[in-house]
């Protein structure tokens, strides 16, 4: 009889035809629980096979992943160590960026040079918000003298020492026992504009210790005319939303040791 148009020229076997059922039945199977899964699941599960590691990657994932996906050095700093501990065949600290690097893709979209220009970007803006608040520093010092007594100056300064010495217990806004900076709750570059409320006394003793990835990040949510005139206490600081968000992400963050200008203190149990 003559083979009807369409058909194979050899019928499969019966063991042939069994194993392709259970490969489209395993495909099916795994694109329904690909559906129950979140954004985050399907990515992580896209990259990674410990169950461990894409347990704790979508955890860390959802709860902070404004603040950790903001670029590769973020989420390489909250979940590289993570994968590299836990993570099967990742056997070195480039493994796990690469690994990093390939979830940042896939979750924003952006390939590796569109990514790194855009943590070069980050860093050069903090480089110089940094630099801007050393010049501030710079320029309030070489008038310190014409706004205070020389007895004003010691009583800062032992202020100053009695609130590092309380800040043994870490950071004040993270707990974390990490190297310290001095934040001024109303910052220098505000002091001649806000002197019509405070005087350059309070203003000068107005601070708080804190490491200096919470400094940060106090910098980065709010400019200073902001801190100084909204966020000036402790208590304003806590009750920011953004702040609230990024204090429960750094308290979970391996403290570590800040080298260079900013590492002022090192507290040890």
């Amino acid at each position: 009889k003559s083979r009807q148009v369409g058909w194979p020229a050899e019928m499969p076997s019966r063991k042939e035809r069994r194993k392709r059922t259970a490969k489209r039945k395993e495909a099916q199977r795994i694109s329904a629980e690909q559906a129950k899964l979140s954004k985050y699941e399907r990515v992580v599960h896209k990259f990674l096979e410990g169950e461990y590691s894409r347990l704790h990657v979508v955890v860390a994932l959802e709860d902070e992943a404004d603040t950790i996906t903001e670029s590769l050095t973020a989420l390489h700093d909250a979940i590289g160590d993570l994968i590299l501990d836990n993570e099967p065949g990742v056997a070195t600290a480039q493994e796990s960026k690469d690994l990093c690097m390939r979830i940042l893709e896939e979750l924003t979209g952006k390939d590796a040079e569109e990514l790194e220009k855009d943590e070069k970007a980050n860093e050069n803006k903090e480089n110089k918000e940094d630099e801007e608040e050393e010049d501030a520093e710079e320029d309030y010092a070489s008038n310190y003298d014409a706004d205070f007594t020389e007895e004003e100056i010691k009583a800062i300064e032992k202020m100053k020492k009695e609130e590092r010495a309380k800040a043994k217990d870490g950071c004040t806004m993270c707990s974390r026992l990490m190297p310290l900076t001095w934040h001024h709750l109303i910052p220098k570059t505000t002091h001649r504009k806000m002197s019509r409320n405070y005087s350059y006394k309070e203003m000068a003793t107005r601070g708080i210790w804190v490491c200096r990835p919470c400094h940060s990040a106090i910098h980065r949510t709010h400019d200073n005319m902001e801190l100084a005139e909204h966020f000036n206490t402790v208590e304003a600081l806590e009750e920011c939303p953004t702040l609230q968000k990024w204090v429960k992400y750094a308290a979970k963050q391996r403290p570590t040791t800040v080298q260079g200008k900013h590492a002022k203190l090192r507290y040890k149990k």
